[in-house]
């Protein structure tokens, strides 16, 4: 069985001007928190932010049973 782990992170860049789109991307920018529940998502991806949201943080509780 496979499973997929989805890792999410926060950072903070110095000012930097110039973003380069790579060839697989349609567009690359950077957001600010108030415009996350605007940007459409992945479904796998809206509790993420849902919870980042309403918490301020991206640390998710998991309970994971991995089989080998």
């Amino acid at each position: 069985m496979k499973r997929i782990i989805t890792i999410a992170y926060k950072v903070e860049v110095e000012p930097y001007e110039r973003l380069v789109c790579s060839d697989e991307s349609l567009e690359l920018k950077y957001i600010n928190r108030s415009e996350l529940e605007s940007i459409a998502v992945a479904e796998t991806h809206k509790s993420i932010i849902e919870h980042y949201i309403k918490n301020n943080t991206l640390i998710l509780g998991l309970n994971l049973k991995i089989s080998t």
